[in-house]
C-alpha cells in the first residue's frame, strides 16, 4: 500500500485533501519515505534493479531498448549490489496479474543512491536510457 501512496505522493498536488488516496496514514508514510531517501547523503554506485512486468510494459521497453530511449522510474526504487542478489530478489516477489509475468532486471551506471539494511541500495527517481536488451 505505502509503495502505491509513494507514486499518488509525487505527482497528486491535491495532496492530503483528495478522494483518490487511501489512508492519510499512508500518504504521510510515503512521503515521508521519499523524503528521506532524497535528501540522504548519496554516493555514485552502480546498481541492479529487479522487477516483474506484464506483456505490454515488456513490449514496451524492448522497443524502448532499439530506441535508446529516456526511462524514468518515480517515487523511491530499491537495488542490488550485484545481479545475483537482483535474481534472488525474484523469489520474494508477489505477483497478482492475469498473464505471466517478465522477469526484468535493470544495471544502472553510476546511479546516485546510498546503502542501506545490508546490500542493498536506495535511490530516488532514477531517470536514465535504455541501451540494450537480453
Amino acid at each position: 500500500m505505502i509503495k502505491a501512496q509513494v507514486i499518488a505522493t509525487e505527482f497528486n498536488l491535491q495532496g492530503l485533501n483528495s478522494q483518490d488516496n487511501i489512508g492519510k496514514d499512508f500518504i504521510i508514510a510515503a512521503g515521508l519515505i521519499c523524503a528521506t531517501v532524497y535528501k540522504a547523503p548519496k554516493e555514485k554506485n552502480d546498481v541492479y534493479f529487479a522487477g516483474l512486468v506484464e506483456d505490454d510494459a515488456y513490449a514496451a521497453l524492448k522497443e524502448m531498448a532499439i530506441g535508446q530511449k529516456p526511462l524514468l522510474f518515480p517515487g523511491v526504487l530499491i537495488g542490488y549490489e550485484n545481479k545475483e542478489e537482483a535474481i534472488r530478489h525474484f523469489d520474494s516477489l508477489e505477483y497478482h496479474g492475469t498473464t505471466n509475468p517478465h522477469r526484468v532486471i535493470f544495471m544502472a551506471s553510476e546511479v546516485l543512491s546510498f546503502k542501506f539494511t545490508g546490500k542493498r541500495f536506495f535511490t530516488h527517481r532514477l531517470a536514465g536510457y535504455i541501451y540494450s536488451s537480453q
